[in-house]
């Protein structure tokens, strides 16, 4: 099931994910060897995340396209920041 995100700001976005529990934000660190390992958002097993940001030129709020393998519950779904307004041609498709 493929839901189109959007939020006013990255860190809205993040938020959402993580209470539905969908996504979980790693923190950056340095490795063992000096190495810095920067701060991430990732899906949880099962679903697949696309975190696109900003349309240039269309729309300045934070859009992240989400896939899950089924249908979320509609008590989760209905936490989603989802729109329905789909643009005839998106910015990004799932392969």
């Amino acid at each position: 099931m493929d839901y189109l995100l959007r939020t006013a700001t990255k860190d809205d976005m993040v938020q959402a994910l993580v209470q539905c529990g969908l996504a979980h934000n790693s923190a950056g660190f340095v490795d063992a060897d000096g190495v810095e390992v920067p701060a991430s958002v990732d899906a949880v097993n099962g679903a697949s995340l696309d975190l696109i940001g900003e349309i240039p030129g269309k729309d300045s709020r934070f859009h992240a396209n989400l896939r899950t393998a089924k249908r979320l519950p509609v008590e989760v779904e209905s936490m989603l920041p989802t729109f329905r307004d789909v643009p005839e041609v998106p910015y990004r498709k799932w392969f």
